[in-house]
């Protein structure tokens, strides 16, 4: 697919880069920095002002002032410029803060390399520094005021010399007649679209992996939570909320860190831009198993259903062996994995359906002429139009046996061995189960609902869509929230937590005070 963007120069060569060699690479490396850098920097200024002793008092303000400008060097390299330098030119592609915000490429270099310059110019006054402080040296700088002149002088030559690079306005499609790559698998697009950072595969990397700063250690702590706090009332509920989790912290990860998809809705297409992609994953096997997950979510809430659907007593028709149920959950996770091959089975020519897609989208953003990009369908095909139709069947019949049955039961069927009491208890414990994947369900169903209208009123709009995935990628946030803050011993375990109370056993944070003839499993909800 060649792409021609008419300021460019044509080339008649093509190499096939690593991903060490991408911007994403670069991005996620200088951020991954940055989140060391950052709060050392923050510590050491700290240190400086607060532990300084008085013998040092004349040192104080050079080494905050030199420490300053080293913060600033760091903060250009990792957050504001995140240049991609072109060695063995001297040229490079700005991909941080400044580039978003539009700051000229021209200038965010320049400030780059008067950063530079001013670590020397500070490095020389931390000697001069030291040089006055020995008394016994006659030739040195002693006033104030010439001190202040002197290093005037060297902060303008550091801000002057370097303008020379910048004063002549160089004609820049001249310069670049070296550096234009083409690549003769591109389709001819004759456009060119000026689209924000919002639309850029950059800024969907930093807020995925923003997402992941907050949604891993969560994951990490809401495993936790379940293995070790779970009391015994609830021994039967502890196994499938652990593999429930398993499967929706994989879901986070995928978005977040492993797939990090960009798609191009209105089409069925997208661009891997995460650690499968970098490891040489192919994309058609990465939005095979992306799909797979999606699809596991909706397992897991059939798998809690039945859970409970199994602990109502007085319910006859239910799955009471052991094995039945592995073999019952079995068949659901073989459809989940079966269903979703249908769109695979066919290994067809990406580059006849890039052009279908550059029909219904003529002017996509640059990431989508990456060689990853992998375009699933191209639309109007019967075979996964079934397996999509069968599965919501399926999945949504289960759905609705499961609930109804359980509602019916516990509103509509009388049993004299059971209490009004147990009957609330496990109409509470119902709703719980409901409210915890219900939220987290509509994150997910948001992005799927924004592509069928995109799809039917053929209408792309990047930005819109890169939102919409981030939306998605927020499941893991929702999803763990509704975990520790539904049910009442995670809930208890996470306040005396953060108050610093011991709190009770949690074997005993179940315990209700009204026994009842049969076995209660989530009686560590009530409220």
């Amino acid at each position: 697919m060649y792409i021609y963007w008419p300021d460019y120069v044509n080339s008649s060569c093509r190499q096939n880069h690593t991903y060490f060699d991408s911007s994403d690479f670069m991005i996620a490396a200088y951020h991954f920095t940055a989140l060391f850098t950052i709060p050392l920097s923050i510590f050491t200024f700290y240190t400086i002002i607060r532990v300084t002793p008085e013998k040092m008092k004349n040192m104080k303000i050079p080494l905050l002032i030199a420490h300053a400008w080293g913060t600033n060097l760091d903060l250009m390299l990792t957050v504001n410029m995140t240049p991609l330098m072109y060695y063995p030119t001297a040229s490079g592609t700005p991909r941080g803060l400044f580039g978003a915000l539009g700051a000229p490429a021209k200038w965010s270099a320049y400030f780059a390399q008067v950063s530079i310059f001013m670590a020397g110019a500070n490095f020389v006054m931390l000697l001069e520094n030291r040089h006055s402080q020995i008394s016994w040296i006659k030739f040195k700088i002693t006033r104030l005021k010439t001190r202040i002149s002197y290093f005037g002088v060297n902060y303008f030559s550091a801000f002057f010399l370097m303008l020379a690079f910048y004063l002549e306005g160089a004609d820049q499609m001249e310069l670049r007649k070296r550096m234009y790559i083409y690549w003769p698998d591109y389709v001819n697009s004759s456009c060119r679209q000026n689209h924000t950072y919002f639309d850029s595969s950059d800024f969907m990397i930093a807020a995925y992996h923003f997402t992941a700063l907050f949604t891993i250690p969560m994951s990490i702590f809401t495993f936790h939570t379940i293995y070790r706090v779970t009391p015994e009332k609830m021994k039967n509920m502890k196994i499938p909320l652990l593999i429930a989790h398993v499967w929706g912290t994989n879901l986070d990860l995928l978005l977040s860190v492993n797939f990090t998809p960009v798609m191009y809705y209105p089409t069925a297409s997208g661009t891997p831009r995460g650690l499968f992609g970098a490891l040489g994953v192919p994309a058609k096997w990465s939005a095979y198993f992306g799909q797979v997950s999606v699809i596991m979510f909706a397992v897991n809430f059939v798998m809690l259903l039945e859970n409970r659907h199994s602990q109502i007593s007085w319910i006859k028709f239910k799955i009471t062996r052991h094995k039945t149920r592995l073999v019952y959950f079995a068949i659901n996770y073989f459809l989940a994995f079966f269903l979703m091959l249908a769109f695979y089975f066919e290994d067809a020519d990406q580059m006849e359906l890039r052009k279908f897609v550059l029909k219904r989208i003529p002017c996509p953003t640059i990431d989508f002429y990456d060689k990853n990009t992998y375009v699933l369908l191209k639309g109007g095909e019967l075979l996964p139009f079934l397996a999509i139709t069968g599965g919501l069947v399926i999945m949504f019949g289960q759905t609705l046996f499961f609930s109804m049955h359980t509602v019916y039961h516990l509103n509509y069927v009388k049993n004299a061995n059971v209490s009004e009491s147990t009957k609330a208890l496990q109409k509470r414990f119902l709703r719980y189960v409901a409210l915890q994947f219900s939220i987290p369900w509509s994150i997910v169903a948001g992005p799927v609902y924004y592509s069928l209208y995109a799809d039917q009123n053929n209408y792309y709009n990047q930005a819109f869509n890169n939102f919409s995935m981030l939306f998605m990628a927020l499941h893991g946030l929702l999803s763990n929230s509704c975990t520790l803050f539904i049910i009442k011993p995670y809930r208890e375990f996470v306040k005396n937590l953060i108050t610093g109370n011991s709190g009770p056993n949690s074997r005993e944070m179940g315990a209700t005070t009204n026994p009842a003839p049969v076995s209660v499993v989530w009686g560590s909800t009530s409220d």
